[in-house]
């Protein structure tokens, strides 16, 4: 009996380990001329995964404001490719997109970039699940070099 309950430990403690399909982590550069940047990760209404954001960095040549949003209504986006953190990772299924077109968003979150430094967020208290969205907004700006990199995990 003492066997069996150690055993049912043992998986218990493994099985968010088993269940993880993949770490992914996108990048996106851009140079803003009056203009916002905005990067999604979402999730189709079908998919079967929970996507776990990690965090974001933002590094930006000019004072901008970044807002984190939830949800919404998605018209459309430019795909940002996925990469693997290790190659033993499934393809991710999550979608990154940037020069998104997201509308009726929730703001979770704002924050101030400061001229010529990097701004780490932590994302992991937010889930996107089947149907959802997170948004990494910018602000207007005009900026020589915006850098964002997305993480998450997906279970």
């Amino acid at each position: 009996m003492r066997k069996l309950s150690l055993i049912l430990l043992g998986l218990l403690i493994c099985m968010p380990m088993l269940a993880q399909k993949g770490t992914y982590l996108v990048n996106r550069k851009a140079a803003l001329s009056s203009s916002a940047e905005v990067v999604t990760l979402r999730l189709a209404a079908a998919a079967t995964v929970v996507a776990q954001p990690l965090f974001v960095s933002i590094y930006s040549s000019a004072d901008v404001e970044i807002t984190i949003e939830r949800d919404g209504t998605y018209v459309s986006g430019t795909a940002l490719t996925a990469n693997k953190s290790s190659t033993a990772n499934l393809t991710a299924t999550a979608a990154a997109t940037y020069g998104t077109t997201i509308t009726s968003t929730t703001v979770l979150q704002q924050h101030q970039v400061t001229s010529g430094s990097t701004l780490v967020v932590s994302l992991d208290m937010i889930a996107v699940k089947a149907g959802e969205s997170l948004t990494i907004r910018t602000e207007s700006a005009t900026a020589t070099k915006l850098l964002v990199n997305l993480c998450w995990r997906e279970y």
